[in-house]
Formats: C-alpha cells, structure tokens, sequence
C-alpha cells in the first residue's frame, strides 16, 4: 500500500487460484472497485476469441480468495475492463474484440444470484 505512491509497503497476495487458474496470466488487468460497501476484482483470463474477465466480491480489499472461488460473482464476455465515473455514472471500458481499441458502455448493477 502507499499514501503517496512514492513509499510502498510489503507486497501482498490478494487473489490467486480456483478456476481462473494458477497460471501467470490468470489474473491479467486486476482491477478494483468500491460499490455498496464491498471490493469487486476484475482480473481477465482471456483477451482473443471469446475474451472472459471474472468478477470477485470481498468485504476486504485484500482478501478475494486464495485456491477457493468463494469471492466468485461471475464471469463477463470482455478483456481488461476498467471502471470509470464519468458525469456522475458509471460506465466500464473494455478492449475491443480485435484488440486493436477500446470500447465503453454505461454499467448497471444487479443482485448477484449466489445460490
């Protein structure tokens, strides 16, 4: 962690494992967000074909699982998303299929079905 981003503290493993894998690029792009009082990772396994980013929810922001999928909400059909406020709204910025741009839409929350 750093309050200046010039003095860093220890590293710290927050995600690794289940079934993104444990491969070097299973957690590609880690992204992090801030809704409703909890932490969203996005980290994407797949960038061409059909691209997969998963999406994990924690209460702390350093803790999204290691070797378990209890943080698991679910998967999106795009790579290396970014979250933004733009306006007052949310919108999520993605590579294009082609990988040759970026894309943007405006994000709407729903209830996670965690049966």
């Amino acid at each position: 962690m750093s309050k200046d981003f010039v003095r860093w503290g220890a590293e710290h493993l927050v995600r690794r494992g289940g079934k993104a894998g444990r491969k070097f690029w299973s957690h590609e792009c880690p992204h992090v967000i801030a809704h409703g009082g909890l932490f969203h990772l996005l980290t994407t396994q797949r960038y061409t074909g059909r691209p997969k980013t998963s999406v994990f929810c924690s209460a702390d922001p350093l803790d999204f699982g290691i070797d378990d999928d209890a943080t698991l909400l679910g998967t999106l059909p795009v790579a290396a998303p970014e979250v933004l406020r733009h306006k007052g709204r949310l919108v999520i910025a993605a590579l294009t299929p082609a990988l040759d741009g970026i894309r943007i839409a405006p994000l709407r929350w729903a209830q996670a079905n965690r049966n």
